[in-house]
């Protein structure tokens, strides 16, 4: 960077904002202002690489989240699968209990009208058997 000779002590006290002598003042801005502008292009670059790479991270990061969650809900689903299996085996043990109950209470209805039955067809059998012996004794069948 060339100074100008006049403003060598005002150029360190501005440190390169220009030289404030008109003969070199336009070219020592421009050289100012291209320095100023690469290491503003290259503060931009550096902020623009961050944002990418926070951007990745934050996109990385929610990949992980939704996956986590993902996994949640299937191990979530599972247990209420199994909790919902062992809901409906005990209603299911209930009701095949309540079902022997009842299939035990017809049972012994159904012994008892079996042996009223019996004993009504044993005295059945005995009046005709008796009416029989008194037919063929009576008509002289004998």
């Amino acid at each position: 960077m060339l100074y100008c000779p006049f403003m060598v002590h005002a150029w360190k006290t501005l440190r390169g904002f220009g030289c404030l002598h008109l003969g070199c003042f336009y070219y020592e801005s421009v050289k100012v202002g291209a320095i100023v502008t690469l290491e503003l292009l290259e503060q931009i670059q550096q902020a623009e690489q961050r944002a990418e790479e926070a951007r990745q991270n934050a996109t990385r990061q929610a990949r992980e989240i939704v996956s986590a969650v993902e996994e949640a809900n299937i191990a979530q689903q599972r247990q209420m699968a199994v909790e919902l299996r062992e809901l409906v085996q005990g209603v299911m043990d209930e009701a095949r209990a309540k079902a022997n109950v009842e299939i035990e209470r017809l049972q012994a209805q159904n012994d008892a009208q079996n042996l009223a039955l019996s004993a009504k067809a044993q005295s059945l059998r005995e009046q005709a058997a008796q009416r029989i012996f008194e037919r063929i004794v009576n008509d002289g069948h004998c």
